[in-house]
């Protein structure tokens, strides 16, 4: 009997740190998986690549030049053909054109985006290189998303 008994104490040294480490990790997991994430800003990002880099790209008749965009690519049907979400509009600026991709209730509410509780705005500048003559330019991209 005195056995079991000095097995136990042994154990029970043993199983109170497994207790303690396992209720400190459920609890890091439980924060971790609470915590909203906000991609709008990585989303943003990612739309001014790909409109860099693959939609507005310059092509001189026998190769695209990365890096240069072409103002006659820069139209709305272009850039709905190439880049669309269902819940998220943007507006690209370079020099003196302005192209708008959203619905229009997006179209109404994003000049006043940043005080409405509902929708997210974010905003990112590129330098850029324009049509064959490689004037520098400023693109923009804008984009508002719906946050439900």
């Amino acid at each position: 009997m005195s056995n079991v008994s000095s097995e136990t104490v042994f154990w029970i040294w043993r199983f109170i740190p497994t207790v303690a480490i396992l209720f400190f990790l459920g609890l890091v997991l439980f924060i971790f998986l609470g915590q909203e994430v906000d991609i709008t800003q990585a989303e943003t990002k990612i739309i001014s690549n790909h409109l860099i880099y693959s939609c507005l790209v310059y092509n001189d008749g026998s190769r695209d030049i990365i890096g240069v965009i072409d103002m006659n690519k820069l139209s709305e049907e272009n850039l709905k053909n190439c880049a669309s979400r269902q819940n998220l509009g943007y507006k690209v600026s370079l020099k003196n054109k302005e192209v708008y991709v959203m619905s229009a209730d997006y179209r109404k509410w994003f000049d006043v985006c940043k005080t409405i509780k509902d929708f997210e705005c974010t905003k990112n500048e590129e330098f850029v290189l324009v049509n064959q003559e490689l004037e520098p330019g400023k693109l923009t991209v804008e984009v508002i998303k719906d946050k439900q």
